[in-house]
């Protein structure tokens, strides 16, 4: 993850001052967007309101396939299914909550 955000360690981003991590922190928040705009609710409890999230996103970024400087993938996608998704790791994986393969180690 830390690789994804443009930096080799996490002591590198936890020590960086605030102007160095502007980038990696709009590169998560674009990410996050895109993530909210795919619409896709790691629970059910969530279906409702990720629905108009991604209705309101629609709206805003229009025809573009993307958010602009997002840059998901599958291992970004389970992130933010883990951090939305307000249950203990293992049991997301248990319980199969998050799309495609999710974290082995968790």
């Amino acid at each position: 993850m830390v690789d994804w955000l443009v930096y080799d360690s996490l002591d590198e981003f936890v020590n960086a001052s605030i102007e160095e991590c502007r980038g990696a922190e709009e590169q998560f928040a674009r990410t996050f967007e895109e993530y909210l705009k795919e619409g896709y609710a790691p629970t059910n409890a969530l279906q409702s309101l990720f629905r108009r999230f991604s209705s309101w996103l629609k709206s805003i970024y229009g025809f573009l396939a993307a958010v602009p400087d997002s840059k998901m993938d599958d291992g970004v996608r389970q992130l933010f299914d883990l951090l939305s998704a307000e249950v203990p790791a293992a049991e997301v994986v248990q319980n199969g909550i998050c799309r495609g393969n999710c974290i082995q180690n968790a």
